[in-house]
């Protein structure tokens, strides 16, 4: 963990993002010398620093034994989440409401935001354009009946790589323009072909 990610605001001073961007399973500690760029609603990075404040992250995520081989982590899900209090007003940078998962939005498009391809990781490297390397790009698709994980966790087949966790997931209402996070990109599935190798979702 703490190798970077993505967040998203939710209010003037709270940016939701998944524990284990923040977390470093190694030391048993938040990384807190993170840095924070601010995207405005024209997708431009800004100038702002952000001074995270104070960290929450569930006793449970920091509990749990991580395995993290194969970008595959030894924890419930639902414990996946962090939230970061700053000393900047970021009020002007809320582009999402944020809203439940409901049956209703089965069949509606859902996004994903990140920053992705980190290069990190050799899947990764090995699948991802190079020039989408700490780009922000926005991944669509819809949401999967068939959740094997639990009740409090979301699948979708929106292509995502290392570098989207933490990003928003959410659905887009198009009479209203109004666009909900729904949940918190944790982790990407990955398939294997006949003979084991890794493929892309």
């Amino acid at each position: 963990g703490g190798n970077g990610g993505t967040a998203f605001v939710v209010d003037s001073h709270t940016i939701l993002t998944a524990a284990h961007v923040l977390y470093n399973y190694d030391l048993h500690s938040i990384v807190r010398n993170l840095k924070f760029k601010v995207f405005n609603q024209y997708d431009v990075a800004t100038d702002v620093v952000v001074t995270p404040k104070s960290y929450h992250i569930p006793d449970n995520f920091c509990d749990s034994p991580d395995s993290d081989s194969n970008g595959i982590y030894d924890y419930i899900p639902e414990w996946d989440y962090a939230i970061v209090t700053v000393e900047e007003d970021l009020s002007e940078y809320i582009n999402f409401d944020v809203g439940l998962m409901r049956s209703g939005n089965m069949n509606q498009q859902v996004y994903v935001t990140g920053f992705g391809g980190s290069g990190n990781n050799a899947l990764d490297s090995a699948h991802v354009n190079p020039s989408w390397v700490k780009t922000k790009t926005t991944g669509v698709g819809y949401l999967m009946e068939d959740n094997p994980y639990s009740d409090y966790f979301i699948c979708y087949d929106t292509d995502m790589v290392g570098g989207d966790s933490g990003g928003p997931v959410w659905v887009k209402d198009y009479a209203t323009g109004k666009m909900t996070v729904i949940g918190i990109n944790i982790f990407t599935s990955i398939n294997y072909d006949a003979n084991g190798n890794p493929i892309e979702n």
